[in-house]
């Protein structure tokens, strides 16, 4: 487990939401005429932000205070800075029983986006990054030793986590998770459903992902900005987003060294890294899907990628 909170990748790889920050910034929406409410935080170490159009500010006000409940719960759950979250508890120990129901939910849901991707995506990866991390900070640009990285490899993998409403486990000695590459779509997906259920039909939702309920109230879809590694002010592409949810993912978030191979989004297989210029952005139909292909993508080769997002059926964007 790190025992300090890194910048959060999701910072530097932001989603700038061009029109969506245009209209909210007051203005009346003619279809509706209600001002637009947005509510802003921060999430897992990410920004975070909840807009609603077409209702009453007290409606929307109340949504969204029941919102940062569900989000502050989910964080006591899934964080891997608090030392009593349930994430936390099962990695210094190993097992943990009676595991919450949505660490359950999510953990099975990693399993099947590991299988998905034959291993690219592996919640259990968080022991070969925190050997990265303190490899480059002691040896800055050096590779680390076959024998050193083929011991700690062996502590990464997703299938020898044993899950059950009774007990979640690690199968092998030294293992740990971290659900930095799903819980925040997790999270987004969980809002979204929640909004909808009250009968919201025109939000964006940014719990470190992007979900959009309907399309922009001005009868357009939502127009997103991928910003890369020169910063939102320079955006690599502009994606229209109706009913469907946008991770982006790239290495130029938290580098290990100055290098362009050593960074936070690494191959769980192979302990390599794709060059940080590199960004992926992949739209889905939702964000737990967007969330985890995004970080899966980012550690293959572009091949692998469009494999994945093939075989998904989701829209993948390359940017190199």
């Amino acid at each position: 487990m790190n025992p300090s909170r890194p910048t959060s990748r999701r910072r530097f790889l932001r989603i700038v939401g061009l029109a969506a920050l245009t209209s909210s910034a007051g203005r009346a929406l003619p279809a509706a005429g209600v001002r637009p409410w947005t509510w802003q935080g921060v999430v897992l170490g990410a920004d975070a932000s909840i807009q609603i159009h077409g209702l009453p500010e007290s409606t929307s006000r109340r949504l969204t205070r029941s919102c940062f409940k569900e989000l502050r719960r989910c964080e006591r759950i899934f964080s891997l800075y608090e030392p009593e979250s349930a994430v936390c508890r099962l990695n210094r120990a190993g097992r943990l029983p009676d595991p919450p129901p949505e660490l359950v939910d999510i953990l099975k849901e990693a399993r099947a986006y590991g299988e998905r991707t034959g291993g690219a995506f592996d919640v259990s990866v968080q022991p070969l990054w925190t050997f990265l991390r303190d490899h480059h900070a002691r040896e800055p640009g050096a590779e680390p030793s076959p024998q050193g990285l083929r011991e700690v490899l062996d502590k990464v993998d997703y299938r020898a986590i044993r899950i059950s409403t009774r007990l979640a486990e690690f199968a092998r000695p030294g293992m740990a998770i971290t659900l930095n590459g799903i819980a925040q779509g997790w999270i987004t997906d969980r809002v979204t459903d929640y909004l909808r259920r009250e009968g919201v039909s025109s939000t964006l939702v940014n719990i470190g992902e992007y979900r959009a309920l309907g399309g922009h109230p001005e009868q357009r879809p939502w127009q997103l900005g991928v910003s890369g590694s020169a910063g939102p002010d320079a955006p690599l592409d502009i994606l229209p987003l109706e009913n469907a949810a946008l991770a982006v993912s790239g290495g130029h978030g938290h580098p290990f060294a100055e290098h362009a191979l050593a960074h936070h989004l690494v191959d769980p297989r192979t302990g390599r890294c794709r060059p940080a210029g590199r960004t992926v952005a992949v739209v889905a139909p939702t964000a737990t899907e967007a969330d985890a292909l995004s970080t899966a993508c980012a550690v293959v080769d572009d091949r692998d990628a469009r494999r994945f997002a093939t075989r998904s059926s989701v829209r993948l964007q390359i940017y190199s």
